[in-house]
């Protein structure tokens, strides 16, 4: 499923080409969607779910503005999170520029369960004159400001070769924060009782993500995935 967050009235996309989407996103755009997104990409599919699952062929993904990491409709096994989760991650790596979302399809008054959320800090001085909330959530979807999370919350800042890293409440006893860079180095930093804390950087890192999660690295203890980190340039629209 391809999502257009902002667009008021549909095109005609007959003319299709599922080898090519490239150009749907591009007339979505052109048609004003401010913000082209992938939804559960790696659902489980047919027969289960037939039409579920991203049957497109993405050879420019960097044309799109977010993936939805986490679809909390049919838990993870069918709705393939992880995979999609690790399909983020890598073009981040890559230098893409993409921002994480969460998502839901039930077709009923949803119930509280711990699941994940999407979420953003808008600042006062970010918001303009006239400007609706929902126009300034897209901006920052655009601008990949935007972090995925069961309930810990956390700001991130790169600066110097060092990512500063804010949580909004301190870290709960057995709390792992980790980071991965483009260059392959990875870091493990123990969060518990600390609200703020500072990783160094390998030398020349241009993007990294950041996950935080409860006792062990593992999927199944993922507590927060923050907004992805960039210092140089990334990959252009192709």
């Amino acid at each position: 499923h391809i999502l257009a967050l902002g667009l008021r009235h549909m095109i005609d996309f007959s003319d299709l080409d599922p080898k090519y989407p490239e150009e749907l996103v591009r007339k979505l755009k052109a048609a004003g969607a401010r913000a082209v997104g992938c939804a559960h990409p790696f659902c489980v599919g047919e027969p289960i779910m037939k039409g579920c699952r991203l049957a497109m062929e993405f050879r420019y993904p960097e044309v799109l503005d977010y993936i939805e990491v986490f679809n909390t409709s049919a838990g993870d096994l069918f709705s393939g999170n992880e995979f999609a989760l690790n399909w983020w991650e890598e073009l981040v790596l890559q230098g893409i520029r993409i921002a994480a979302v969460t998502g839901i399809d039930l077709h009923t008054i949803p119930e509280n369960k711990d699941v994940f959320t999407t979420y953003t800090v808008v600042k006062d001085s970010e918001k303009g004159i006239g400007q609706s909330d929902a126009e300034v959530v897209l901006e920052h979807i655009c601008q990949q400001k935007t972090m995925v999370s069961k309930g810990p919350l956390f700001c991130s800042e790169y600066q110097n070769g060092e990512i500063h890293v804010t949580l909004a409440q301190p870290g709960s006893e057995g709390m792992l924060l980790q980071l991965k860079e483009d260059t392959g180095a990875e870091t493990v930093v123990p969060v518990d009782g600390r609200s703020e804390i500072t990783i160094c950087t390998d030398y020349g890192m241009k993007s990294a993500v950041l996950k935080l999660y409860d006792k062990k690295v593992e999927f199944t203890h993922l507590l927060a995935v923050g907004a992805p980190i960039y210092t140089g340039d990334h990959l252009e629209e192709a």
